[in-house]
């Protein structure tokens, strides 16, 4: 049986902080831009208008990592790290919920108290 913390996955750990290391004088360069311009700069790294969408430059896979640390958003170890702990709790859960029984010959006219 597939239990529903299975169905959530982790986010890929591929590190930004590799691609930033690998493209250092790039990155400075894009720090150092307002932030209109690097969504711009963004979206002209890729074409747009056809289904597979081509990536045109580095740039595609260098600016959601420039973002990441501009807005101080969570490392992916932290995030995967939440989501054991959402995946901890679901499972607990589930097993509560599949071992809560009541007596059938019983009949319950409230609702049910959770």
């Amino acid at each position: 049986m597939v239990s529903i913390s299975d169905k959530i996955s982790y986010v890929s750990e591929e590190s930004d902080t590799q691609k930033i290391k690998e493209n250092k004088k790039r990155y400075d360069e894009i720090m150092d831009m307002p932030l209109k311009q690097i969504i711009d700069l963004w979206d002209a790294s890729q074409e747009h208008g056809t289904e597979e969408g081509k990536i045109l430059s580095e740039d595609y896979f260098l600016i959601p990592a420039i973002l990441k640390q501009m807005f101080y958003l969570p490392d992916l170890q932290n995030l995967n790290d939440s989501i054991t702990t959402i995946k901890d709790a679901i499972d607990a859960l589930d097993a509560k919920i599949r071992n809560h029984r009541h007596p059938l010959s019983e009949t319950y006219s409230a609702k049910p108290e959770f």
